[in-house]
């Protein structure tokens, strides 16, 4: 069959454009190799600008194109150069702009850190099958601490990025440091110790925070150990796990109270913030004294409402004993006319009698005169008892509202002596001052008083 003839028979088959073949291997890749692990040596390695790596991964048969975008590569720790023997974790792809075959890697680590990682992941399920890392066992760490103790390297960067923090937002807590190698075989030894430093204070800090800088895998190991974890596990002190970078996970993470992503961030989580808390006092005192003054306002208000439907008791004793004259002189005049009717009544029976000189009418006479005077002795007794139950009433109201009945009462009316035989009553301090001459006014008579101080009750 020549070159025709097989073009002629594939006219019944279906044609495929070069973007559509591309893309359904791109598909067979993915769903066929998912994510898998694969080693080899990196070779040609180029950070761009844009945060995504480019490189080569070869052994000594073959070579395959890798690319790590940037949102993977920011969180590599590791030091990755040309040379290096590395383990990717990468899906299979194909670039389909040009067709060419690619890994997509996800994660990258040096081959020596995989050991490190099975080993971590190896105690990682042990601690928590053990309930290490239960919420419950976690300590509440206090709003307001005192005093927090660090358990860090003094040369470190990020004990200087904890203290700087801490200080820049609650300067007044105490800062205590436990050195301690943060890297190194030694290192592990030294943290647990310094952690039983710490628990032995006397008093006890209010927490720690065991920190230091970032790091590869290798570089951390310390923080992976079962001896630290034990000794952050057995504390009686809360901890705060502030190691290396945000993408840093560590066993000393899961074991402690609280995980801080950076050494900064610890700072910022274990104090509250100083000047925020000096804008909520501010508001407070703001609040307070708005408060105040609308109790004062409203006193004040009531006060003069008081003071306005007050009468001065001189003005009732007054009214009082104009009331009690006119009383008696209506009661004289009463008195007086009665008298003066009886007696001209008396008389005139008198003139009868010796007009008409019968026995008769004498005795009838007499009998009428009896009677008479007997109406007048009833009239004159009961018009008489009716004004003196009136004059007491008058007089137990004006005994109310007298200063002495007050007086009678244990109290003590205080005057400013003037022409008057009283003086004029002291109402408030204001009335006087230091030095001037008052009068105590008690029930049984009189104390001359100098003013010798003045002290002020402050109204509630």
């Amino acid at each position: 069959m020549d070159q025709e003839d097989a073009l002629n028979t594939g006219r019944n088959e279906p044609v495929l454009r070069v973007s559509e073949v591309n893309a359904t291997v791109r598909e067979l890749l993915r769903d066929t190799f998912p994510l898998i692990y694969i080693e080899g040596e990196v070779s040609g390695l180029t950070k761009h600008r844009s945060g995504h790596w480019y490189f080569t991964l070869k052994d000594d048969r073959a070579s395959m194109r890798c690319v790590m975008f940037a949102s993977n590569a920011r969180r590599i720790r590791s030091n990755i150069d040309d040379g290096d023997l590395v383990r990717i974790r990468a899906e299979l792809s194909l670039y389909e702009a040009r067709g060419d075959f690619q890994a997509v890697a996800k994660h990258i680590e040096p081959v020596g850190e995989g050991a490190l990682r099975q080993a971590f992941e190896e105690l990682r399920a042990k601690l928590l099958a053990l309930g290490w890392f239960d919420d419950s066992l976690k300590k509440t760490l206090p709003a307001f601490p005192k005093v927090i103790a660090v358990v860090s390297s003094p040369e470190g960067d990020a004990l200087r990025d904890v203290f700087t923090n801490i200080y820049r937002r609650f300067p007044i807590v105490e800062l205590v440091l436990e050195p301690t190698a943060v890297q190194g075989q030694a290192a592990i030894r030294e943290i647990c110790e310094a952690l039983k430093s710490v628990n032995a204070m006397d008093p006890l800090p209010d927490l720690a925070i065991l920190t230091r800088g970032g790091g590869s895998l290798e570089d951390l190991y310390v923080f992976n150990s079962e001896q630290v974890a034990r000794a952050i596990y057995e504390s009686d002190v809360p901890i705060v796990s502030a190691v290396g970078h945000e993408a840093d996970y560590t066993i000393s993470d899961y074991c402690a109270d609280l995980r801080a992503p950076t050494p900064s961030t610890a700072a910022e989580l274990v104090t509250p913030d100083a000047r925020e808390i000096s804008g909520y006092f501010s508001g407070f005192e703001q609040r307070l004294a708005e408060l105040a003054s609308g109790a004062i306002i409203d006193l004040l208000s009531r006060t003069t409402s008081l003071e306005s439907r007050m009468r001065d008791p001189r003005e009732k004793l007054v009214s009082w004993n104009s009331r009690v004259s006119d009383s008696k002189l209506r009661l004289r005049r009463t008195i007086q006319n009665i008298v003066k009717q009886r007696n001209l009544s008396v008389s005139h029976s008198e003139q009868l009698l010796f007009r008409q000189s019968p026995s008769k009418r004498i005795s009838e006479y007499g009998i009428q005169l009896s009677r008479h005077r007997r109406q007048l002795v009833g009239l004159a007794r009961s018009n008489l008892e009716r004004l003196q139950a009136e004059i007491a009433s008058v007089g137990r109201n004006l005994h109310a509202v007298s200063p002495l009945a007050v007086l009678d009462r244990g109290f003590a009316v205080v005057a400013e002596p003037d022409e008057s035989e009283f003086g004029q009553v002291v109402r408030k301090t204001s009335d006087v001052e230091i030095g001037a001459d008052i009068d105590v006014h008690l029930i049984d008579g009189t104390l001359h008083s100098e003013v010798k101080g003045i002290a002020k009750k402050h109204r509630e």
